[in-house]
């Protein structure tokens, strides 16, 4: 410690046990070391009972051992072991916090991978059961077996960024009253052809601009290919094909 620490000898050194080591510690320090020693003892200091201060020394343990377990830390200047086994207490140290640091980040990974792995059971048994169930469906009858062809049509179509419903929809509240829809022919987001027939031209003309505004057709180029009037046995009618081409 004189050498490494403090580089001169301490003043004086006390010992805070009273057994057989401490007195011969204290020998030692006093006539090989050269050094001050006083010997403490808390026990007298305290003020135990005799009865109870026989049962400590009973016991194979230093009192001041354990009154130290209530202590913070001991600073670098009290601390007087030579400064290699306090780098070797250091580097333990460390070893001990990664390693709990290492087990808390395994725990909580293992407990991760086993909620996957349990996650991805179900999903697999989840997986299995449908397809039993399909199985089962499908082994009833060429009818419910149309049917899952049906719903798996219209699960594909609703899939698209612009689904045939919103368009039917669309046209539903942008049309005037007198206008008439014959066909409509829809092709995968590319291209949409409207045929149907009006009482007067103004109202396909009213339907197109309702349609160039609407959220759903506003992506499209809308123009009329053609829009002609054709008298029938009770008023005049005008027939209409109006062509919404997707812009870019």
């Amino acid at each position: 410690y004189c050498q490494e620490v403090a580089k001169e000898k301490p003043l004086k050194v006390f010992i805070v046990e009273t057994d057989r080591i401490s007195r011969e510690l204290v020998k030692a320090l006093s006539n090989e070391a050269g050094l001050q020693v006083e010997l403490l003892n808390y026990r007298e200091k305290i003020g135990f009972a005799k009865d109870v201060s026989l049962e400590l020394s009973n016991y194979n343990c230093s009192l001041s051992g354990i009154l130290g377990l209530g202590l913070k830390d001991t600073e670098e200047s009290l601390y007087l072991l030579p400064l290699e086994i306090k780098k070797k207490n250091d580097i333990l140290k460390r070893n001990k916090e990664r390693f709990k640091i290492y087990s808390l980040g395994l725990a909580a990974f293992l407990v991760f991978t086993l909620g996957v792995f349990k996650s991805m059971d179900n999903k697999n048994l989840y997986l299995k059961k449908m397809k039993a169930e399909l199985n089962s469906i499908s082994s009833e009858g060429r009818a419910l077996e149309d049917m899952e062809k049906r719903l798996y049509l219209v699960e594909n179509r609703l899939r698209h960024r612009l689904p045939i419903l919103d368009i039917i929809r669309e046209l539903y509240q942008s049309a005037p009253a007198d206008v008439t829809f014959s066909s409509l022919n829809y092709e995968e987001d590319k291209q949409i052809i409207l045929r149907g027939t009006s009482s007067q031209l103004n109202s396909v003309f009213t339907l197109v601009s309702a349609l160039e505004k609407s959220p759903v057709f506003g992506k499209f180029g809308v123009k009329v290919r053609y829009a002609t009037k054709k008298r029938g046995s009770v008023s005049e009618k005008a027939d209409f094909e109006i062509a919404c081409l997707k812009e870019g």
